[in-house]
């Protein structure tokens, strides 16, 4: 029944999600952020309540439930109020050859989102089929934080999507070798952050969270923060070639990607148990996606993958001398409380924004960065100065 109660909110609600597609289409970005994050809010508080009431696996149903449905709301109330005119009164006609170009490309991007099922979640069930289910559980709760934390610089990329989309068909389209640059790097900027704080606090925050024998190893723990990392990487050049109009390359590139982390995975958990799993997807992305995704921007860019990767230089060293700082602090300093959790995310973390802000300012992404820091920088001003006529 719980089962039964979130496949129904799906399906039902599935149409509407048009609606997110068109906000996100229109750059309304910051609309969809507040959403997001109080119907997020709002879902959880419920879940907790119903938890409290014992409703057991309902309770999870019907947050996620509750959360969906309420997005779907806010959604369409913002269309009808905004954008009243995009939305149709009837479907346009089209003519066969414009439906065909649109039902290719759509089935090619419904290829690489089916094809990203097996590079999100497979590895759990992989280890719960060859190791039991008592392996599931370290390996989760290992990789529970930056499972989490990993989420936003996907959400970046995605944020930029209808930027490079609206790039590639306009008049501006000799700029998007930058733009891609630029968000390359602020991605991996974000992305080398979560390695940081992750590696000092991971074994601190399971064992305040779950107990110490839940925590699958400093190895595992470094394997999946390189997986990631990587990933972050490749993420970006996908982004990327989209806005170059790649899409059939990047869907088998992605279904490859992904049946070479399904079938290492299987091998190396056999051989070597739960760091199997992460050692695959690392693989997996150094040996297809990678190298397939950098080829084709390369081409598309008009330069060669050793210029890619020698652009990173700037940011590669920053990221190396810090990654080796919070190596160090973490056999220095194991965090077991809440309270000494947030002090050494707050150390490590202030560590990196000092050593990496040079690199922020830095063109291309600097030209995105220090407009917003200006802006910043007025109203903390505007506000100090407010605050000293009152006094």
């Amino acid at each position: 029944n719980p089962l039964g109660i979130v496949m129904a909110v799906f399906v039902l609600g599935f149409p509407m999600r048009i609606l997110q597609a068109l906000l996100n289409g229109l750059q309304d970005l910051a609309y969809l952020g507040v959403v997001q994050t109080a119907t997020w809010t709002i879902g959880t508080a419920l879940t907790v309540a119903l938890v409290v009431q014992d409703l057991g696996l309902y309770a999870l149903a019907i947050g996620w439930g509750v959360g969906q449905v309420l997005s779907q709301v806010l959604w369409l109330w913002r269309v009808r109020r905004r954008y009243p005119n995009f939305l149709p009164r009837r479907l346009a006609r089209m003519s066969r050859e414009v439906l065909r170009d649109r039902l290719t490309r759509s089935g090619w991007i419904s290829v690489a989102q089916v094809s990203q099922v097996l590079l999100s979640g497979t590895d759990i069930l992989v280890i719960g089929k060859l190791l039991g289910p008592q392996a599931v559980v370290p390996y989760f709760c290992t990789a529970k934080v930056l499972t989490v934390l990993g989420h936003q610089p996907q959400m970046l990329a995605h944020a930029a999507q209808p930027a490079l989309s609206e790039l590639r068909a306009g008049p501006d389209s000799h700029r998007l070798v930058d733009v891609c640059t630029a968000l390359t790097r602020a991605i991996l900027v974000l992305s080398g952050a979560i390695v940081c704080v992750v590696i000092v606090v991971n074994e601190g925050f399971v064992s305040w969270w779950v107990g110490t024998e839940q925590y699958g190893g400093f190895s595992l723990t470094v394997l999946l923060l390189a997986a990631m990392l990587l990933r972050h990487w490749n993420v970006t050049a996908i982004y990327s070639l989209f806005s170059f109009g790649r899409d059939r390359r990047i869907s088998l590139t992605t279904l490859a990607d992904g049946l070479v982390t399904v079938g290492l995975s299987i091998i190396l958990v056999i051989r070597f148990g739960l760091v199997g799993a992460a050692i695959g997807s690392l693989l997996a992305v150094v040996l297809v996606g990678l190298p397939a995704n950098l080829t084709g921007l390369a081409s598309e860019m008009k330069t060669s993958v050793a210029q890619l990767i020698a652009s990173l230089w700037p940011w590669f060293w920053r990221f190396a001398l810090l990654v080796t700082l919070a190596v160090a602090l973490q056999r220095a300093w194991e965090p077991g409380t809440l309270a000494s959790i947030v002090a050494a995310s707050l150390v490590i973390g202030s560590a990196y924004a000092a050593l990496m802000y040079p690199l922020l300012l830095q063109d291309p992404l600097g030209m995105y960065v220090r407009p917003r820091l200006d802006a910043l920088r007025r109203i903390v001003l505007r506000d100090s100065a407010g605050a000293s006529a009152d006094e």
